[in-house]
């Protein structure tokens, strides 16, 4: 991939990430140290078994839509991460994969400044295949 098409890449993947966070409602739940999650979604099971094939969807998906800011190895290094106001969440930490399969789903589904919600750019099957794309990266 030449120089030139590799920048209008970048670009386009920022700019749309851009937009995606200013165009949710995200602003009505600020950040903090805790993301409040209904006690249902914990109860939510995974629907998508963590098979070779939906790990491989998640991380095609997790390139596309969460590399920007997560990074490729999902520790919250991504190119975008240093421009949101604050630190990007460790997908490979204790923290996050300590939580339940449903809080994941809840959060991707949602949203929260500055990550944007993304029930309306990912289907629920994409939304599962990426939560056991994460769970894969605490091997790594």
């Amino acid at each position: 991939m030449n120089t030139t098409k590799l920048n209008l890449t970048f670009f386009t993947v920022v700019f749309a990430t851009l937009f995606l966070f200013f165009s949710t409602n995200n602003f009505s739940n600020p950040s903090g140290k805790d993301w409040k999650v209904p006690g249902i979604a914990k109860k939510i099971k995974n629907p998508i078994p963590s098979t070779q094939l939906s790990i491989k969807l998640g991380e095609k998906i997790y390139a596309q839509s969460c590399v920007i800011c997560h990074g490729e190895s999902g520790i919250g290094d991504g190119p975008a991460g240093k421009y949101l106001g604050k630190k990007v969440t460790d997908l490979t930490s204790k923290l996050v994969q300590s939580q339940k399969d449903g809080v994941l789903y809840y959060k991707i589904t949602r949203g929260r400044a500055p990550m944007p919600a993304f029930n309306t750019i990912l289907k629920d099957k994409e939304r599962w295949a990426v939560i056991n794309y994460v769970r894969s990266l605490k091997s790594k």
